[in-house]
């Protein structure tokens, strides 16, 4: 029999405590990693969340995050580019749109925001020629 001079000094509640402080960073880890995406498709269904609730600087800088990890992501361009026809950025949507044909020379999205964005124009130009 162990005297109480020789027993060990162990703490059980260190021992749970340091259990549960590890299984809450595993679960805080796990969640971390799910709320950070790691594919383009993340980041591209992301950028369409945040445009679809109308923060367009999100979204654009989600459809940034996608194509710089797979750069023939043309849809991602194509939605970063509407953003930035809605926020008034017409050059930078114009050069996202016409990114997206070059990537994929059938998508008809592309060609349809360029279209609003030259119609919107001609209509302007109208309205001021007339006065």
């Amino acid at each position: 029999m162990i005297s109480n001079a020789k027993r060990p000094n162990f703490s059980w509640r260190l021992l749970s405590l340091s259990a549960m402080t590890l299984f809450t960073l595993a679960q805080l880890t796990s969640i971390t990693r799910a709320q950070t995406p790691d594919s383009a498709t993340e980041f591209y269904n992301r950028g369409n969340d945040r445009l679809r609730i109308g923060d367009l600087d999100g979204a654009i800088a989600n459809y940034g995050q996608a194509v710089t990890i797979d750069p023939h992501l043309a849809y991602a361009y194509v939605n970063s580019g509407y953003a930035k026809q809605v926020k008034g950025e017409v050059d930078d949507a114009i050069a996202d749109l016409n990114h997206a044909i070059s990537i994929n020379p059938q998508l008809a999205a592309a060609y349809f925001h360029i279209f609003e964005r030259n119609r919107d124009r001609a209509q302007q130009y109208d309205t001021v020629g007339r006065r």
